[in-house]
């Protein structure tokens, strides 16, 4: 009985101890204007959607890619940003940017058999897309 105690003493008294305050505070502000936020790669460069139009912000250095034809910009993964992909799922559509957002490949799910409905686009590994099918057999 008095290891059980003493035990239960132990674990309290760590508990109690191991609480510290935490304080937060800001390192950075900055304004925005965009539509959506994207993300920040590795070297430190912004992506975000503004007017319909995916744009890259390297330290000032600002670059844009947009396809009107193809609608509204649905999801953007810059996982890898050699292969930049783009979701279009108005047109069932995935546009393929290199590093500087311009297209290398676009693959519209419309013209391929067996019909799929991509809800969402994902990278696999270099040279595969995990793709999601709103329709499934």
């Amino acid at each position: 009985m008095f290891r059980y105690s003493c035990c239960i003493l132990l674990l309290i008294s760590v508990f109690v101890q191991s609480q510290s305050d935490l304080s937060v505070q800001f390192l950075k502000k900055t304004s925005v204007d965009w539509d959506h936020f994207v993300g920040v790669d590795p070297f430190d460069a912004l992506y975000y959607i503004k007017n319909q139009s995916l744009v890259k912000d390297n330290n000032g250095k600002v670059q844009q890619y947009s396809n009107l034809q193809l609608g509204a910009i649905d999801h953007v993964n810059i996982f890898n940003t050699l292969k930049i992909v783009v979701h279009y799922k108005d047109f069932n559509s995935v546009v393929l940017l290199d590093n500087r957002l311009a297209e290398i490949n676009i693959v519209s799910f419309n013209e391929v058999l067996p019909f799929r409905d991509i809800t969402a686009v994902s990278y696999a590994n270099e040279n595969t897309l995990w793709l999601y099918n709103a329709i499934t057999l």
